[in-house]
């Protein structure tokens, strides 16, 4: 299954995803430039 997630800037989107992904959450701030792509697997 591949999920796309798309939203206005600064929305966490991001956040969202490496909470998810990383289980990590980071108070600062840099701007996504372009697209990130991230692998997760569920079990």
């Amino acid at each position: 299954m591949n999920i796309l997630i798309v939203g206005d800037q600064l929305t966490g989107k991001t956040s969202y995803v490496e909470r998810l992904v990383y289980n990590r959450f980071s108070e600062s701030y840099i701007t996504t430039m372009g697209k990130d792509l991230y692998t997760y697997m569920h079990n």
